[in-house]
């Protein structure tokens, strides 16, 4: 039976729970590592709006004296950050799980935190100096809360005129809040340089009804989405990060939308299926590389290759005896052929005497491919698929130039001398 073996290996029920339950637990590490990282940059980001204010209002108080507890507060407010931050920075690569979680717990306690104490000096701000901006970092959880609708009117109803004033202060309302993509912002910010070359009644009536109005409405429903679907699709998107990391993948970046939840969910799917499916080779191969080191196989050489058609695959050398080693072949379909070669450093094929002594290896081979299987399904690894199991043949008979190798161990060439030798007694024992 030993000519080429060609299997597909799988992993027992048992075997695949434990990997499903290591990529999980690598996929939370990820996916909490992400978690804390953007905490930590909006922590980061609130410093720098913190900071970016605190020149006004320290102006404001070399002129009038006012705003002195208002820029005690901030300083204390801001060396506290600093301090998180270095914090944050001194944390481990390796760190466990476990110990992420409480982390990133801390940080998010100390998010809200800050996010608290800013609305307070918000407050004070704005009798302070109108140039501060309102609610510095109030951010989500304001947006939420407004509502912008009531400040237009219509000609059924008699609430006051919109002015420039309350136009702008809408716009900056809109500005704070963190969650609008990128672009909503971008026309928020052309709406509001429009708006101050505006100094005609009529003109602002139209901009109102032409351009604030639809922005306004536009933001509203992404706000009243993302309140209701807004975790949600922060869940997915961490996933889908972890799991692109754990494939070594590029990551892909997503706005919110409730059509990209639904991408999410179905991109997140395959990632599992594919990662699944390496890491279960992975293990396959692994064990394969372990059970060979146990029995006193070692590895003397490797190469990868892809041919024009775009098939892949892996071949592993291990030395048999002195000339021969077993090539074990990776395939990218799951195939794993395992067969016996003489070695030399040149494309030739074998002479008679060699082909008789390499099926006298062969059938050796045939053993210990029981006790490889044997020992693979102590790890949890059984054949799926039969391809094919070939006798001893002289047609199998091979020579392998270990030159297509990458040789990490000095070897024996196939000695033709010692095979001469030798061929009689093995061929009159394999008779026997």
């Amino acid at each position: 039976m030993s000519g080429p073996k060609t299997s597909r290996y799988t992993l027992t029920a048992e075997q695949r729970r434990i990997l499903r339950v290591q990529i999980e637990r690598e996929r939370k590490a990820n996916e909490e590592k992400s978690r804390l990282k953007k905490i930590i940059n909006e922590i980061k980001q609130i410093k720098n709006d913190l900071q970016k204010h605190l020149p006004g209002i320290e102006e404001l108080n070399r002129r009038t004296g006012k705003g002195n507890e208002f820029i005690q507060q901030t300083r204390v407010i801001l060396e506290a950050i600093d301090n998180e931050i270095v914090k944050s920075s001194q944390i481990s690569k390796d760190i466990e799980l476990e110990e992420l979680k409480l982390e990133r717990e801390h940080f998010e306690k100390v998010l809200k935190d800050v996010k608290n104490k800013l609305n307070d000096l918000s407050k004070q701000a704005i009798d302070l100096n109108s140039a501060l901006v309102e609610d510095i970092n109030e951010g989500i959880d304001k947006g939420f809360t407004t509502s912008f609708s009531d400040v237009f009117y219509s000609a059924t109803t008699s609430s006051p005129k919109l002015d420039k004033f309350e136009i702008e202060k809408v716009l900056n309302d809109l500005r704070t809040i963190t969650v609008l993509p990128k672009d909503y912002k971008i026309e928020i910010d052309r709406a509001q340089e429009k708006l101050l070359q505006i100094e005609d009644s009529d003109f602002l009536k139209n901009f109102k009804a032409l351009t604030i109005k639809p922005l306004v409405s536009k933001c509203e429903k992404f706000i009243h989405d993302y309140q209701s679907f807004g975790d949600r699709f922060e869940d997915l998107n961490f996933k889908y990060q972890s799991l692109c990391e754990i494939a070594d993948l590029p990551i892909k970046t997503f706005t919110f939308s409730v059509e990209n939840i639904k991408f999410l969910e179905v991109e997140i799917e395959k990632l599992e299926e594919m990662i699944l499916r390496e890491k279960e080779e992975e293990y396959i191969s692994d064990a394969l590389d372990e059970v060979m080191t146990e029995m006193g196989y070692d590895l003397i050489g490797n190469r990868e290759v892809t041919k024009r058609s775009g098939k892949r695959f892996r071949d592993e050398l291990y030395k048999f005896t002195d000339g021969t080693a077993v090539n074990i072949r990776y395939e990218s379909d799951g195939k794993i052929t395992m067969e016996v070669g003489g070695l030399d450093t040149t494309d030739r094929l074998p002479t008679a005497s060699e082909m008789d002594k390499l099926c006298y290896e062969m059938n050796n081979f045939c053993n210990e491919f029981v006790q490889i299987e044997k020992r693979l399904k102590e790890k949890g690894i059984v054949y799926k698929d039969r391809i094919s199991i070939l006798p001893p043949n002289s047609e199998y008979a091979q020579i392998i130039n270990i030159q297509d190798y990458k040789m990490i161990a000095e070897t024996e060439t196939f000695n033709i001398k010692k095979v001469k030798q030798q061929t009689k007694r093995q061929i009159k024992m394999i008779k026997e």
